[in-house]
Formats: structure tokens, sequence, C-alpha cells
């Protein structure tokens, strides 16, 4: 089931003029810095995905998950994967190298009447920068390397989701931060983490932390 995200980076690809049917006039875009927030459709593509284009000349948007559901009132849409294509010209500042660039990105999508609303895009610009050399930061305190998409290899949703199991999960998730909520500053044993994660768990974070596999 492509959602209305994926097929909005379609249009952009074949005939980005004609956005209108996937994206409000007044779409508020919200990208990690240095690109900030970005507001109106026409703006979207003149400064988020024309330099990306223009860098990555053959992106393309590959997620490993997404996920679309309801969250008090709004239908939202959860992504998360790579752009990926020849970095052949400097991306916002990052230097071209002539090699590919996996650009990792996450994407909260707010829906309204079936159309973009709102979108926060965190990219994880600085694993780009440690990609082509010009690592800003200490080492990663996890492992660096590509992200793997879900163990079950079932990220991308096809299916209308069951509302029951959408509930549990919302349910876990919101239990589990305010548990990290429960830090006393000194010691990870004052969360009773294990309540909420499973003991085979991996965690990927972004560029200076990356992956992890426990609490």
């Amino acid at each position: 089931m492509s959602t209305v995200i994926d097929k909005l980076y379609q249009q952009l690809k074949s005939s980005p003029a004609n956005l209108a049917q996937y994206i409000h006039d007044d779409v508020a875009w919200h990208v990690s810095a240095p690109v900030n927030t970005i507001v109106g459709s026409a703006n979207v593509l003149s400064s988020f995905w024309q330099p990306l284009v223009n860098a990555l000349p053959d992106i393309e948007r590959k997620p490993f998950i997404n996920v679309q559901s309801e969250y008090e009132g709004y239908d939202w849409i959860a992504s998360t994967g790579y752009f990926v294509g020849t970095l052949s010209q400097p991306l916002w500042g990052i230097p071209a190298n002539n090699k590919t660039l996996y650009l990792r990105y996450t994407e909260l999508v707010q829906l309204d009447n079936n159309k973009i609303k709102t979108c926060y895009v965190i990219v994880d610009f600085l694993d780009a920068m440690n990609q082509v050399g010009v690592n800003p930061l200490r080492k990663s305190l996890g492992h660096s390397g590509l992200i793997m998409p879900p163990t079950t290899m079932d990220g991308i949703a096809r299916a209308e989701s069951s509302a029951d199991a959408a509930q549990k999960s919302k349910q876990l998730i919101l239990d589990m931060l305010d548990e990290l909520g429960r830090f006393d500053g000194k010691s990870l044993s004052s969360m009773k983490l294990e309540n909420y994660w499973h003991p085979d768990f991996m965690w990927y974070g972004p560029a200076g932390h990356r992956n992890n596999t426990r609490y």
C-alpha cells in the first residue's frame, strides 16, 4: 500500500510541478538544520527537493519502515529509510565525492483530507558528513554503519492496520516514555526499561550515538 508521502516523492521525480493532489499549498515542512522550516508547496520544491536532486541526480527514496494510523484525531504517516544516490554536487555544504551516499531520514507526516498538511523530516546530515570524511564530532559511541530494516522484514505496512494492535503499540510507547522520565540522573537502574524492550532489541541512533543492543 503506497502512502501519500510515497506518492508525493514519486510525483516529485516524474512531474514536480504538479503536486496539488498530494500536498496543501500552505504546507509546513520542518527539516533538521541547516534547512529548517519551509512553508508552502512551492518552497518545499525549491528549498528541499531541488537541492537534493541537484546533489544526488539519481536519487531514490528507500523506506524500510512505513506505517499510517490515526493519532488524536489526525491521520499520521511515520516513515524511515534512506535517500540513496551519487553525491555529485555539494549537499547543503557537505562536499561531493562522486560516491554513493546513503542519506538517512525519518519522517512524521500529518494529513488533512488525505493531503500533507505538516511534515517533520529529520535528516542525518552528520552521518552523511561521516561518509564523505568530514566528521565534525568525536567517534560514535555505538557501531556506525548502514541501518538495517526490522528483523521481521515487515516494516512496510501494506494492509489496513488493526485498531486494537495500534492502540496497544501506542500505549506501550507512551508508557516507555513515561518510564524514561523516571531517570534519577544517576543510575539507569532507576528506570525499569526491561518492562518495555525485548531482550534482543536493536536501537538505531543518529550519528554520534549510532547502534546499540542494550538499555
